[in-house]
């Protein structure tokens, strides 16, 4: 009730007084599209246009999405913008995770950098501990850049590696 909600525009600012990068995520709009006129390409165009407007050079913004259809606008559009794009996994478990075809897939698009959760990120090995996961290596050898976008919905490595027991 006390908290004032901030443009992207007003965030951009304060960032820049920051000094610091930029990690915006295009939202996946809640009602159809077009809306009001505005096309997914349009807001996605937006989203860029409001850090070109304020000046901000395109190497200090990582824009993302879940949506790979921006992510391809971005590349062919603003492709000083689309180089760190960044696209995000919205897998819920291992089963929905890209298989090594579909990460060579992405890089051959031109996409370079996969944001999964954490849990696709990591494995235990046969002694307990932490290692890349099959995927994460399977995206490294397509030649893919990895970050990882949350924690809290990630699970513990435990109950991963217990689903893909199972899934073996």
């Amino acid at each position: 009730d006390t908290g004032t909600l901030m443009s992207h525009v007003e965030s951009i600012v304060l960032f820049r007084q920051l000094g610091v990068q930029m990690v915006p995520e295009l939202k996946q709009p809640v009602v159809a599209m077009p809306y009001d006129g505005m096309s997914q390409q349009q807001f996605a165009q937006r989203l860029i246009d409001e850090y070109k407007t304020a000046g901000v050079p395109a190497d200090a913004v990582w824009p993302q999405s879940f949506n790979l259809g921006d992510i391809q606008y971005w590349m062919e559009h603003e492709p000083e913008f689309g180089r760190q794009a960044v696209y995000l996994e919205d897998a819920e478990d291992a089963s929905q995770l890209p298989d090594a075809t579909e990460f060579k897939r992405l890089r051959a698009e031109g996409v370079r950098i996969w944001a999964p959760p954490l849990f696709a990120l990591l494995a235990l090995d046969d002694r307990g501990a932490i290692v890349p996961s099959p995927s994460a290596r399977a995206a490294r050898a397509a030649g893919l850049e990895l970050v990882t976008w949350s924690l809290e919905r990630s699970g513990t490595l435990e109950a991963y590696e217990a689903e893909r027991t199972i899934e073996a």
